[in-house]
């Protein structure tokens, strides 16, 4: 990729920061929601994470009989 024009590495550098940040305030987002204990589950069995879901997910066993 090059640049004709100084705008375009610009134009760039400013798509690049816009989608940085982006991320940066989804992630910090995404931590207060999981610093509360019963938002992280929910999170968990959100769409997308199958293996919850489906029951596939490990859980810990509460008795010596529990399978």
């Amino acid at each position: 990729m090059y640049f004709q024009e100084p705008q375009q590495l610009l134009d760039r550098f400013t798509a690049l920061e816009e989608s940085n940040l982006f991320l940066i305030q989804n992630s910090q987002e995404t931590e207060e929601v999981c610093a509360r204990p019963l938002a992280c589950v929910a999170l968990l069995v959100a769409p997308g994470h199958d293996q919850v879901r489906a029951g596939k997910a490990s859980r810990p066993r509460t008795t010596l009989t529990d399978p």
